[in-house]
């Protein structure tokens, strides 16, 4: 048999991928009408009511006509402050906005000025905005100022995921790290440490790779014990930073859980 749908979802359909977000088991998402939202097996539910002009005449509040490009939407989720962030394209750049739904408070935001339409991104808790214009400028919230590297370089860093051994509720001691960078060029970077899921820092030293092929270097890193680790991988002003590749080592010896 033919399955159908009840007329109340119909005309409803995402109409851009990207702009679909799951948050607490809830499904956020674009379509020609508006946004949507759908918990569990409920039909769709709007959730943008008071922007809907925007939306579906692609009228601004101040009258101002924008030609919105909805199949373009791309979106974020800020779960520090409970945001949907959704940045639409216009056919004129200038034009181009973000839809911000605070789904705490239930409210929208207007976002205007910059670009997003090469993504946008969390990092340390930042939002970061790139654009795909002639410039592909980069720029952090509540941060005019564009992060590139065209003029002066910039020290680039890379953060390693936490590390437990896969028992996050034993003390275990990390040894040494061991970090490999397979390249022919030579290259230098900080590198620090941070232990139990708290950002300050453990273990600093700088490291230099020379010669050609595979090349490693251990980090002594045996000062405490800890439930996790992490690296940070810094490059230095001016330097290049290669990394290829980084293990752990324990102590064999854990302290057993309490119970």
């Amino acid at each position: 048999s033919l399955r159908t749908w009840p007329s109340e979802s119909k005309g409803r359909g995402c109409i851009a991928k990207k702009s679909v977000q799951t948050i607490d088991k809830q499904i956020f998402y674009l379509c020609k009408l508006g946004f949507f939202q759908i918990t569990g097996g409920s039909l769709p539910t709007e959730i943008s009511e008071r922007i809907n002009q925007i939306i579906t005449k692609k009228i601004m509040p101040d009258g101002t006509a924008v030609d919105l490009q909805l199949e373009t939407a791309i979106s974020q989720v800020d779960t520090i402050n409970s945001l949907y962030i959704c940045y639409i394209q216009a056919s004129v750049a200038a034009d181009s906005i973000t839809l911000v739904y605070d789904y705490y408070y239930r409210d929208w935001y207007i976002w205007q000025g910059f670009r997003a339409d090469g993504g946008i991104a969390i990092v340390d808790d930042i939002l970061y905005f790139q654009g795909k214009d002639a410039g592909k400028t980069l720029v952090k919230q509540d941060d005019t100022a564009v992060l590139e590297d065209s003029g002066v370089a910039m020290n680039a860093f890379y953060s390693t995921h936490w590390h437990d051994a896969t028992f996050p509720g034993i003390e275990k001691k990390f040894i040494r790290a061991k970090i490999y960078s397979i390249t022919d060029t030579a290259n230098s970077f900080n590198v620090k440490s941070q232990i139990n899921w708290i950002k300050y820092t453990e273990y600093d030293k700088d490291l230099e790779f020379t010669g050609t092929g595979r090349k490693s270097q251990n980090v002594g890193i045996d000062k405490v014990k800890s439930q996790s680790i992490r690296l940070i991988f810094q490059a230095l002003a001016g330097k290049k930073m290669i990394i290829t590749g980084y293990e752990f080592k324990t102590d064999p010896a854990m302290k057993e859980m309490k119970k």
